[in-house]
């Protein structure tokens, strides 16, 4: 019996060894499409590898079906870059083949930033009826699509975490390292532009003159409109280049300037300086 225990417990060590021998020493491939068995691989430019060039170690994950002939796998790559650690993973195909993906890139420790070289396509699930109570106190973003139910908008949801106010803000950094806050869209729905801190609906502040254009195509209007649930106006640059004052609820020019210059009050068409339609009052 003890000599029974200590063979088997040989024989444990034994596999054991072999097994670590096995994992400890990769395989090395020249094709990553060619790979069918599990094991730790390396190559340097390695044909069908994430990079042309370079070396890489991974994993290949095999189907318990596979053979020299019939190659599906799940293969995970990074590279040797110790400066820029980048992680590549792929599902491949019964011929070895697959697009790989790339998963990290360019990683700063000193404030935990991670940079995509890539584009980046986040494709957002329909977030129509869900609960979001999951997002309170995170200070997280997600993502979305279709939270209106009908629209078909892509969805960015925020969570201001611990601080007051919430909502978005949008900067620019120069190549001197000035920073410049673009716009700020608060948790109320104020939006600032050029200012941190909006107090209306639209608040636009500038260092000098704030000038803001609102332009039309060619042969078109440009329109602003002030309405309330009683009365709308509109101040008009019309597309025969006419400067109105319209009374849109009554459908109505109610001041007029043309392009000579005329002035019309209660007519559209003014055919002199100053052409009143009405009865006029001064006192």
């Amino acid at each position: 019996m003890k000599l029974y225990t200590k063979l088997t417990f040989l024989l444990v060590i034994f596999t054991l060894s072999t097994k670590a021998q096995e994992w400890n020493d990769p395989a090395t491939t020249s094709d990553w499409n060619q790979l069918w068995k599990s094991s730790f691989v390396q190559g340097q430019d390695a044909a069908n590898a994430p990079e042309s060039t370079g070396w890489f170690w991974g994993i290949n994950m095999n189907h318990s079906s596979n053979s020299t002939a019939y190659r599906y796998n799940g293969q995970i790559a990074i590279k040797n870059a110790y400066n820029q650690p980048t992680m590549y993973y792929r599902s491949t195909k019964s011929d070895g083949q697959g697009v790989w993906a790339r998963v990290m890139s360019e990683y700063s420790t000193s404030i935990g930033l991670l940079t995509m070289t890539n584009s980046i396509r986040i494709n957002g699930n329909n977030l129509h009826g869900d609960n979001l109570d999951f997002l309170q106190n995170t200070g997280a973003l997600l993502v979305g699509w279709n939270r209106s139910a009908s629209h078909g908008e892509t969805d960015f949801i925020s969570n201001r975490g611990t601080g007051s106010e919430g909502g978005f803000e949008f900067r620019d950094i120069n190549n001197s390292g000035v920073e410049k806050l673009l716009l700020k869209i608060n948790g109320d729905g104020k939006i600032g532009i050029g200012t941190s801190s909006p107090d209306h609906l639209l608040h636009i502040k500038a260092t000098g003159w704030a000038y803001s254009v609102l332009e039309a195509g060619a042969n078109s209007a440009s329109i602003l409109e002030l309405t309330n649930p009683a009365k709308t106006w509109q101040v008009q640059n019309s597309s025969n280049n006419k400067f109105i004052i319209r009374d849109k609820t009554n459908n109505a020019a109610r001041l007029t300037i043309d392009d000579n210059g005329n002035v019309g009050i209660g007519t559209s068409s003014p055919d002199a300086k100053l052409a009143v339609k009405g009865t006029i009052h001064t006192q």
